[in-house]
């Protein structure tokens, strides 16, 4: 199984590389900014995602979205502001800062049971925001 991170903070994201690796993920790589998360998604898609929602550099939200367009990933959403990220994405599993290991763990589990899809944009379709050039039309649903 393959997880991405998307934090900006150098020490909860070595944290939660190691709390994955003892899980038995392969960390394809943390990502510091949405548009690194995109990037790296697009070369390897993960499994599971951990995204700090309020990035310095960018939404982790809006990168999960990028890369949930059209395809079911297991998500965990961080945030210190859960009702604030509830109405962006209702259906996230979120994960309230500050968190321990023991509910990241518990977040994980139910992230897999009810994967993250964005089907109102196609796989392959990428916003231009991102770099990517739209090979799919986005359908409106």
């Amino acid at each position: 199984m393959r997880a991405l991170i998307i934090e900006d903070n150098g020490l909860l994201s070595w944290r939660l590389e190691e709390l994955l690796t003892d899980l038995r993920y392969d960390i394809i790589e943390t990502a510091k900014s949405d548009l690194e998360a995109v990037r790296l998604a697009s070369l390897n898609c993960p499994d599971l995602i951990l995204a700090d929602c309020h990035l310095v550099d960018g939404s982790g939200v809006e990168a999960v979205r990028e890369i949930c367009a059209g395809q079911a990933i297991a998500t965990v959403l961080a945030t210190g502001d859960a009702q604030g990220v509830r109405p962006l994405v209702d259906n996230a599993v979120i994960a309230p800062k500050p968190v321990s290991d023991h509910e990241i763990v518990g977040a994980i589990e139910q992230a897999k049971s009810r994967p993250l899809s964005f089907p109102e944009l196609r796989s392959g379709t990428m916003c231009v925001r991102y770099g990517w050039k739209a090979d799919v039309a986005v359908e409106q649903v």
